[in-house]
């Protein structure tokens, strides 16, 4: 399901941040339309499974391995430029935060890498989520009611 919203202070973040909390992104995901304008990326919500297995049929191993819970493809509108600054160098971020600017939005997370977007105002952001284990649904081109 598509959902837009329009920030035009702090305190209409909340419900983008509540969709994308805790979510992991990569860098080679995130790309910039220079025509339409756009930034969009995906992110995953990863949880871990726990696998208990027998090693030699003596000693327990537990194995942990992380399972895709959800989905999500966030775009952007009428971005003007942005900027990712990766002190961590990993490869990726995570979303703990989004916070509204008086230029654009700064997303942060645990990991030391903040992406900060410069936006026309009010900042237009649009949310395709699955809620699918595994599965991802392309968000569709059309702009839906705000």
């Amino acid at each position: 399901m598509d959902r837009e919203f329009l920030l035009q202070e702090d305190k209409d973040r909340f419900e983008v941040e509540d969709l994308l909390h805790d979510g992991l992104y990569d860098f080679d995901d995130i790309k910039y339309d220079a025509k339409t304008r756009e930034l969009h990326f995906q992110v995953a919500d990863f949880y871990n499974k726990y696998h208990l297995k027998w090693k030699w049929r003596i000693l327990p191993c537990l194995r942990v391995t992380k399972e895709s819970l959800s989905q999500c493809h966030v775009r952007f509108l009428g971005v003007d430029k942005w900027h990712l600054a990766d002190l961590a160098q990993i490869g990726q971020g995570d979303i703990t935060t989004i916070r509204c600017l008086t230029n654009g939005i700064l997303i942060s997370g645990m990991f030391p890498v903040k992406l900060s977007i410069s936006l026309d105002s009010p900042y237009r952001v649009i949310v395709c989520r699955n809620d699918e284990k595994k599965g991802y649904r392309k968000p569709s081109t059309e702009n839906g009611p705000v």
